[in-house]
């Protein structure tokens, strides 16, 4: 029921609401996309750096929008394009390298293909294989100019620009089988390795740049010195054969190697670019720190085959020089060989730099003293000769000379051409004497004696001769079988005596209880003794001469003195 208080109203109509307009969902699928776009686009622009140019011989193994370029293995750029330049020389590559990479485009960076290399000295590059080729970059010292044009390198360089050590520069005469990549040694380990070499004509040495990594860097003295490692060393002498390999990489691609001396190891340690000699060998790196050297002059009359520069000059066996030139010289009233030798008497007298300080007082009193000059032979299979500073004993009085700088010492034939020289002179002397006389001789005698041995006087007397022989052995065998029996019976009587000289005593002593020891048949008895024992003594002593001299028989007794 209604309140009739409240007014009636009638029914409300519907209100009407404002109309929205309707945007498809599709459109907001394209919206995206651009604002993705435009996104990456502006991320893109934001990290792009800069347009690179590059020229290379060859782009050998570089594939447009693939070939990356990094710098330890991180990617800092892409390959845009590879054209070939309008000669045709060469090619151009365009990178677009990342907004990161902008600081290392100056002019100290490098860029070169990483492709499989393989060499005597290294093997590089091996992961390009599966990886594939890419363009490296090594971005220099800090402090280039802003550059985005580059001529690429075709190899490696050796070093890094981050890579800690020095560069030192070495001159040597000839560069043999050392090349770029080739190792240094220091000890039997790699420190380092041959940057380049330069070599400027004919009057000029070579020029090695080498680079020693650190701490190895630290052993590199101002007295340093570097020579050449062979990496396989065959060397023949009394211990036998040697053979060493120092290294395999040196022997396949060649070395260098240094050392310091002990006395020089207090010089400072060498700075960048410091310039060394480069020796041949070990040998010659170690003459190197000899500072005496005496030049010295001999001249020989015999063959010098074998001999010649660079052969070695000992003292008692040991090295102490080197032979530097032979000249032969030839005149008719004296031809001979003139050999040049140079010695370093620090090899062999360790207080040379005091004693030596007047090498030719010292030779002239070693001279005096027999010292000679010879040759001798090394090697009897290859003729190697050498010079030899020996003494003789009982050498001739000389005296030493002088010819420019250099001090002449006597010499004497040796080695090959003495032991010739020797034959030669027994051989003289053999040849005179008279052999033909002495057989001549010899067959005289031997015919006198075959007339005097045939003569008859000689065979008269050699039957008389057998005669008394046959007359000498009757006669033993005489008195062999009569003197047989009397010698046997001699032990016998021996024997009896014996036992005649025990009743004796048994019968002296019973005559010394009856008669007492002062009686006369006491007396008489004891004399009778002694005399019986003297003669058991005589049959005894004769029976042992007889025994050890049975020829006494014949010849008597000789008179000897006996004690």
């Amino acid at each position: 029921m209604s309140d009739p208080h409240i007014p009636t109203r009638g029914p409300v109509p519907p209100t009407a609401s404002p109309r929205r307009p309707r945007i498809p969902l599709v459109w907001l699928v394209p919206v995206v996309a651009l604002a993705i776009a435009g996104f990456l686009a502006w991320r893109s622009f934001s990290e792009e750096g800069k347009l690179v140019t590059l020229t290379f011989e060859t782009a050998n193994g570089l594939t447009a929008g693939v070939t990356q370029v990094r710098h330890k293995s991180v990617a800092l750029g892409t390959v845009r394009d590879i054209r070939l330049s309008q000669d045709m020389s060469h090619v151009i590559v365009h990178v677009r390298m990342a907004r990161d990479a902008t600081p290392i485009l100056t002019d100290h960076a490098q860029f070169w293909v990483v492709r499989p290399r393989l060499s005597a000295g290294y093997v590089q590059g091996l992961e390009t294989l599966v990886s594939g080729a890419y363009i490296d970059v090594d971005p220099g010292p800090p402090g280039g100019k802003a550059q985005t044009s580059f001529k690429g390198l075709e190899a490696p360089p050796s070093i890094r620009s981050d890579e800690p050590g020095h560069t030192y520069i070495l001159t040597a005469d000839r560069v043999g089988g050392i090349g770029p990549g080739s190792p240094v040694l220091y000890r039997d380990v790699n420190v380092g390795e041959v940057l380049s070499y330069d070599v400027d004509g004919d009057d000029k040495p070579a020029v090695l740049h080498v680079f020693v990594r650190a701490p190895f860097d630290q052993y590199v003295h101002t007295n340093s010195r570097f020579w050449k490692a062979a990496g396989v060393t065959i060397n023949y002498g009394a211990q036998g054969l040697h053979l060493e390999l120092e290294s395999l990489q040196a022997a396949l691609s060649g070395g260098l190697t240094f050392d310091t001396p002990r006395e020089a190891l207090s010089a400072p340690a060498a700075g960048d670019n410091a310039t060394f000699t480069l020796f041949a060998d070990h040998e010659q790196a170690i003459e190197s720190g000899y500072r005496l050297r005496v030049p010295l002059l001999a001249y020989f009359q015999s063959s010098v085959a074998g001999l010649g520069p660079g052969s070695p000059v000992d003292l008692f066996g040991l090295d102490i020089g080197r032979v530097t030139a032979v000249t032969p010289q030839i005149a008719p009233d004296r031809p001979q060989v003139q050999v040049a030798i140079e010695i370093e008497p620090e090899r062999a007298f360790p207080d040379a730099a005091t004693s030596w300080r007047d090498p030719v007082q010292v030779l002239q009193r070693l001279v005096a003293g027999g010292l000679r000059a010879e040759l001798s032979t090394r090697n009897f299979i290859t003729g190697q000769e050498a010079v030899s500073l020996e003494f003789v004993p009982g050498a001739a009085a000389a005296t030493i000379g002088r010819e420019g700088d250099a001090i002449i010492v006597p010499s004497q034939p040796g080695g090959a051409a003495g032991l010739v020289d020797a034959v030669s002179a027994v051989a003289a002397q053999l040849s005179q004497v008279p052999f033909g006389q002495i057989a001549g001789n010899l067959n005289q005698l031997l015919a006198n004696a075959n007339q005097t041995l045939g003569s008859p006087d000689m065979r008269t007397a050699i039957r008389s001769l057998s005669a008394t022989l046959q007359d000498l052995q009757k006669l033993v065998r005489q008195t062999n079988s009569g003197l047989t029996p009397a010698l046997n019976r001699l032990p016998a009587i021996s024997e009896q005596l014996q036992q005649a000289m025990t009743h004796a005593n048994n019968l002296l002593a019973g005559a010394g209880s009856s008669y007492g020891t002062n009686s006369d048949f006491h007396r008489d008895l004891e004399q009778l003794m002694e005399q019986a024992s003297d003669a058991a003594r005589s049959v005894r002593m004769l029976a042992d001469f007889l025994n050890r001299h049975p020829e006494a028989l014949v010849r008597g007794r000789a008179s000897e003195s006996r004690p």
